[in-house]
């Protein structure tokens, strides 16, 4: 009598790779998750930067500091377009020398608060990447 061989996968074999494809997904999802929310705050962070730099322009002309939303952002040269942003700019207070400047996130990064001053220096208030 001849033997056949047997020309395919055992079931042990099969569950094993798709235990060992479940064990991987499991790492690697939160670690994506993560990498792409902290690639949306550098969006927010970005926009404050640039806030800095068009206070300071403003400031050179005029003297003082913008205060406002969108109607003095578009004045300052720091316009943002597009439907899906995911920050709201603010420059909430300002004065002769200092100002604030918020960013609080809409859509996906709702509650997730930026915020810098006069000096550049960006902090978070509140940060949704430590959810993941």
């Amino acid at each position: 009598m001849q033997r056949t061989l047997g020309r395919g996968f055992t079931l042990i074999e099969l569950m094993i790779v798709v235990a060992i494809i479940g064990i991987l997904a499991s790492i690697a999802i939160p670690a994506y998750q993560t990498m792409t929310c902290r690639a949306k705050q550098g969006e927010a962070k970005s926009a404050l930067k640039a806030i800095v730099v068009a206070e300071e322009a403003y400031r050179g002309e005029h003297d003082t500091y913008l205060k406002g939303v969108e109607a003095d952002l578009v004045l300052m040269g720091m316009i943002q377009t597009g439907d899906k942003s995911r920050y709201l700019l603010e420059v909430t207070s300002a004065t002769a020398i200092t100002f604030l400047a918020v960013a609080d996130g809409q859509g996906d990064m709702n509650n997730d608060q930026w915020e810098t001053t006069q000096n550049n220096d960006i902090t978070a208030i509140n940060s949704v990447c430590n959810t993941f």
